[in-house]
């Protein structure tokens, strides 16, 4: 509805480049606003510039590193179970012993998921390292124009996600190689081999 007025002046305002967070969010929230005529205050500034350019190629890349991270995510959940089912499968004969001197299926389990427990923590960490390696790299790169801006943010959320993928790898991985074995006799899986 807002039309440019012929006799309407412009008025420009400079400001330093500050973090100063109250200041700017005071300026932004304030300024950045939509008058009853529809009339708008921008704040141009080569930082606001580039960070729109960021925000609409990041925008329009979502979906493809949606589905690159699904996709390295299955790829390692399953080498992470292929990983732990074929070093318990390889056990058979250790697990038919256990059995034999009266180990209960829980107890083979427990001695399986500590072991694939280590595995995952191990994997865990250096997730997590590269992770934050990354994220900090990619933010020192892309954030050097824009006054120090994180553009990624790798923060208590992403390490709980990693973390119970982990843990549902480890679980799912321990469970199903152990189960099937532990079911059968001592003497077959002893046999096994």
């Amino acid at each position: 509805n807002y039309k440019i007025d012929k006799n309407a002046t412009i008025a420009g305002a400079f400001i330093y480049n500050t973090k100063d967070t109250t200041m700017l969010n005071r300026l932004l929230n304030e300024n950045y606003t939509a008058n009853e005529d529809d009339s708008t205050i921008m704040i141009n500034s080569y930082i606001m510039d580039s960070l729109d350019f960021v925000n609409d190629f990041i925008e329009t890349m979502t979906t493809v590193f949606l589905w690159t991270g699904i996709v390295i995510a299955i790829f390692a959940t399953l080498l992470l179970f292929n990983f732990i089912s074929v070093s318990i499968t390889n056990k058979k004969k250790e697990i038919g012993i256990l059995r034999a001197v009266g180990a209960r299926g829980i107890d083979v389990f427990k001695i399986f998921f500590s072991e694939s427990f280590v595995i995952v923590l191990i994997c865990f960490v250096i997730s997590l390292i590269g992770n934050i390696v990354v994220c900090n790299v990619i933010n020192a790169q892309m954030g050097k124009g824009l006054s120090g801006v994180n553009l990624l943010v790798f923060g208590p959320k992403s390490i709980l996600l990693i973390l119970g993928i982990s843990l549902l790898v480890s679980i799912i991985s321990t469970f199903l190689p152990v189960y099937s074995i532990a079911k059968k006799k001592p003497v077959d899986s002893i046999r096994a081999l």
